[in-house]
């Protein structure tokens, strides 16, 4: 496997990277720590595939694309890495009227496939030289089943179609917060003293500090080293 350290890499997506309430780290920067790497966070909660909402004052909403990729395009950089991930916001029964042709090379960003690819698209050109990565996340207590399957289904043909490397704990890990044990002791939504905390009513969305241990950062961490010597 290829070292990490003193790589650097930027981060783009949904509240599950940004860290969502506990925002000094999602699981990349816990990725980051252990294997001496540089990040540069521009996830936003709340952010979508597809265009989303206007960007709120406190950070919310937005989308990938455009609030995040081409604003971080501005700055100049040269990642070693880009990781993003991206669908959870977007993943709600309306999508299912708008998913887009998957083995096409249409970049409409009305629909779910084409934004998709045009994400990728931007990344790849704007840094031609870094590795990119797409985080599929763990499967959601809180989404519909069938339309995380549809949009899953677009996300892996499309990183196929497209070159893009796959960290799919969606498909390889065991992480299904729509059971209700995983979801309790492995998600959070609330801060306790400034920790991850579940609360009450845990949806099951947000990977807790025990679940980025246990299951993000090894995970991601084995994808990127091994895309270092492909």
């Amino acid at each position: 496997m290829g070292s990490l350290a003193g790589r650097t890499v930027l981060t783009f997506g949904d509240s599950i990277v940004d860290g969502h309430l506990y925002k000094k780290a999602g699981f990349m920067e816990f990725v980051a720590a252990d294997q001496d790497m540089i990040v540069k966070k521009y996830a936003n909660n709340g952010a979508c595939i597809m265009p989303g909402n206007p960007v709120r004052e406190d950070g919310i909403g937005g989308m990938i694309l455009t609030d995040q990729v081409m604003e971080a395009a501005k700055h100049h950089l040269t990642p070693d890495f880009v990781v993003f991930d991206g669908g959870t916001n977007d993943a709600y029964e309306p999508v299912l009227e708008r998913l887009g042709d998957v083995r096409g090379r249409s970049m409409d960003t009305d629909t779910f496939a084409g934004a998709f690819r045009k994400t990728i698209d931007v990344i790849q050109k704007s840094w031609p030289k870094a590795i990119v990565v797409y985080v599929a996340v763990h499967r959601l207590g809180a989404r519909d089943r069938r339309v995380q399957e549809e949009l899953h289904r677009i996300q892996m043909a499309v990183c196929a179609q497209m070159g893009v490397v796959v960290a799919n704990l969606y498909d390889e890990c065991v992480l299904d917060t729509a059971d209700e044990r995983m979801c309790r002791k492995y998600s959070f939504d609330i801060l306790k003293d400034g920790l991850p905390a579940p609360g009450e009513n845990p949806t099951g969305t947000h990977p807790n500090l025990e679940a980025i241990k246990e299951f993000y950062v090894p995970f991601v961490t084995n994808v990127l080293k091994n895309s270092c010597i492909q």
